[in-house]
């Protein structure tokens, strides 16, 4: 995967959590990684054009509560369907924001999926090797998972 895109995942990602929930999170270092296993919420958006594949932002219940409590500005307690559609929104910020800093690709978005529970898989393409983005903040740790590939097409050139 190209490091710009990989970097803009990064930028993203602290752009759309310092100015949407006022917090500060920090990236460690991006790894190849096997099918993310989760626990608690993942936010999935397809990419189409010159990239294809999908993005999943994983984290977990507390995590997610929280994220969404910043997100309405009140108080979040319970997994419910609140929950779901902050995450589903913070997936599309992050990955939305992304996009345009990737114009050169000619990127389609999906709508966001969003998946709760414990202990579950998701698997990408077998052709695709899967890059992990770890991020700290003051929640806890989240990672972001890019099951990306280059599309080779006369468009894409």
């Amino acid at each position: 995967m190209n490091q710009d895109v990989i970097e803009a995942f990064i930028d993203s990602t602290t752009s759309v959590f310092c100015t949407m929930l006022g917090v500060e999170v920090t990236n460690n270092e991006p790894a190849q990684c096997a099918e993310p296993v989760a626990n608690g919420v993942s936010g999935i958006i397809g990419l189409t054009g010159c990239i294809s594949g999908d993005v999943i932002i994983c984290v977990n219940e507390s995590f997610a509560k929280q994220a969404t409590s910043a997100l309405l500005g009140m108080p979040t307690t319970e997994m419910n369907e609140d929950v779901s559609d902050a995450i589903g929104e913070l997936t599309n910020m992050i990955v939305g924001c992304a996009k345009g800093k990737l114009e050169k690709y000619n990127l389609g978005l999906s709508l966001p999926t969003v998946v709760l529970g414990s202990d579950y898989s998701i698997g990408f393409q077998k052709s695709i090797t899967p890059i992990q983005l770890p991020f700290d903040s003051p929640w806890g740790k989240f990672q972001i998972n890019l099951g990306l590939t280059l599309v080779d097409a006369p468009a894409c050139v």
